[in-house]
């Protein structure tokens, strides 16, 4: 909805399927390293942890291993809605017409085919948050500019370990608050 005062008010609605996307996979049977290739000698099998012999000092020397490769995720689905205002106050007197305010809200519901090896349950989509938003309040008469802005975003998985006893990788929440002043 466009105000006439040049004011905006938007709501979104988005679904994606995603059919497949990249991920990283850790490789722990000795056997798959080999055939792909992984290391550019042989990788043994010594109580069921991979590595390889290295001489060291005369002597062999074992070092563990783990390969990694990526591979198609099995596909995922993203759902939301954003909502968002975008309002000058031209519509007031004085210096307060130079004022206006920007923000936004977007709420995502993610899953994925990925399972988090040490609790079974299903993952979220790498890298996105379920909750984020963004406030800017801002001045602006033509010749002076200020702007500050705060933005924020909900914790987010980023690194699924699907075929490994490693767990899943998530990035804390966290805000960040900015200004800008110009002449």
């Amino acid at each position: 909805y466009y105000s006439d005062n040049g004011g905006l008010v938007s709501v979104g609605l988005f679904h994606k399927d995603i059919e497949s996307f990249i991920v990283e996979n850790n490789i722990l049977v000795c056997a798959e390293m080999d055939k792909e290739g992984f290391l550019p000698t042989d990788v043994i099998d010594v109580d069921g942890t991979c590595g390889i012999t290295i001489p060291v000092d005369g002597e062999a020397e074992f070092l563990a291993v783990t390969a990694q490769q990526n591979i198609n995720g099995k596909g995922a689905t993203i759902s939301g809605v954003e909502i968002g205002i975008q309002q000058p106050f031209t519509f007031l007197t004085g210096i307060w017409r130079n004022f206006g305010i920007q923000a936004n809200y977007t709420y995502i519901d993610s899953g994925s085919d990925l399972i988090e090896e040490s609790t079974g349950q299903e993952l979220p989509f790498e890298g996105v948050s379920e909750n984020s938003y963004n406030f800017v309040g801002f001045y602006d008469d033509g010749i002076f500019q200020a702007r500050i802005a705060y933005n924020y975003r909900s914790d987010y998985l980023a690194k699924a370990y699907e075929a490994t006893s490693l767990s899943s990788v998530s990035v804390e929440a966290r805000g960040q608050l900015d200004a800008s002043i110009s002449y």
